[in-house]
């Protein structure tokens, strides 16, 4: 493996052994006061009403345990949930069962661009593309998964640490 390749390893078995062994929390499916408003949270944060999921097919970019895919097939959606973490995909189609003629799960590694094209009425990326090591090319592959006409949303967090990475997101801006 390159030093490329190193990365993508050790952030696919960090999040593998995240999502095997750490599963519960504040933000996550175990707590009832978060499972029962995330549907909620995810009208509030990408600003449509409940009504608009209902039917949509939605694909959860990074899903982890599926807090987010829960969430939005409790809205109505039919759900994709893609993460390369295998152990995170189980515990999805767990959490998901209730829904699981909506529900389906898929492997993915988000640099790869093995995304399908043009599916999805909403991309749903939460806290993903900046883990990947090429936040450009994570953002233009799930952009590419939306129908023309369709939302994508993401949640980005992190402060460029170098000049590299300060003209990743200028190039984001100007594109």
């Amino acid at each position: 493996l390159g030093q490329r390749g190193k990365k993508e390893e050790q952030t696919r078995a960090s999040f593998d052994y995240q999502w095997k062994e750490i599963p519960e929390g504040q933000d996550l499916p175990s707590n009832p006061a978060f499972i029962n408003n995330v549907d909620k949270q995810i009208c509030e944060l990408t600003q449509l009403p409940k009504e608009w999921f209902e039917g949509k097919n939605v694909i959860d970019v990074g899903c982890g345990i599926g807090r987010y895919s829960y969430g939005l097939l409790s809205l109505g959606a039919h759900v994709t949930s893609c993460d390369q973490s295998l152990s995170a995909l189980q515990r999805v189609k767990d959490l998901c069962a209730p829904f699981k003629n909506r529900s389906e799960t898929m492997t993915i590694n988000l640099l790869n661009d093995t995304l399908p094209k043009e599916q999805y009425d909403l991309a749903w990326c939460f806290g993903v593309v900046h883990h990947t090591g090429n936040t450009y090319l994570a953002i233009k592959n799930v952009c590419n998964a939306v129908k023309n006409g369709g939302k994508v949303f993401f949640m980005i967090y992190g402060f460029p640490e170098n000049t590299d990475d300060f003209i990743e997101l200028i190039s984001l801006i100007v594109c």
